[in-house]
């Protein structure tokens, strides 16, 4: 089976659907996914809580959980990486330990707030977000472990600043970039102006691929 790191550098679009438990691991390889993930935003749904209210913890054991039945490669929701620089050593080395493929981490404020889920934004500076990315990518043992930036800042800033972020947190070494957008035109954008491999978040089972 392919790493994860193997996938996004191949020519095809890679689809990870959202998973919340080993049940929903096994019914996504079943419909033949390459890859899964396991969402911040729809784990808190089903716990009852928001994603703010999840904890590093839960998170690696609901992991261990997937990956002790299911051998796709898991993406990890990070949010803001439960921490500083400092405290992105043992995000890193936990969510290893348990067998993610790779985390995605966002440029939040810490702790998390869950104005996001209405569209408000806490972004930190670009700056310490560089600095959590680095200390990401210094703290992993496997060099086939992806770490994946994201912004938001397109739905409370513009798209330079989005722009500048994503190419930041690039240059700190993150090997994916997440830019949050809806908008085709903002695609557009983002496709021609910033490197592959990029990644998004969709609620629809299909997309269209723009050239």
């Amino acid at each position: 089976m392919a790493s994860l790191r193997e996938m996004i550098g191949g020519p095809s679009l890679i689809e990870a659907p959202v998973v919340f438990n080993p049940l929903s691991a096994k019914l996504a390889q079943a419909a033949g996914f390459p890859a899964l993930y396991l969402g911040g935003g729809g784990l808190g749904y089903i716990q009852c809580v928001t994603e703010a209210n999840l904890t590093l913890t839960e998170m690696v054991r609901i992991g261990i959980d997937i990956r002790t039945v299911c051998p796709l490669p898991l993406i990890l929701d990070g949010a803001c990486g439960w921490g500083d620089p400092m405290h992105l050593h043992r995000t890193i080395n936990m969510v290893e330990a348990a067998g993610f493929a790779g985390i995605e981490i966002e440029d939040q404020l810490l702790p998390k707030r869950a104005h996001h889920h209405i569209g408000i934004e806490h972004m930190i500076d670009p700056d310490l977000m560089s600095a959590k990315i680095r200390e990401a990518a210094k703290a992993r043992r496997n060099r086939d472990f992806v770490i994946i930036g994201r912004t938001n800042a397109l739905r409370s800033s513009t798209m330079d600043d989005a722009l500048r972020r994503a190419e930041a947190y690039r240059a700190a070494g993150a090997d994916v970039l997440l830019v949050m957008a809806h908008k085709a035109e903002h695609f557009r954008q983002l496709g021609e102006r910033l490197a592959p491999p990029l990644m998004t978040l969709t609620t629809t089972v299909s997309c269209e691929r723009w050239d």
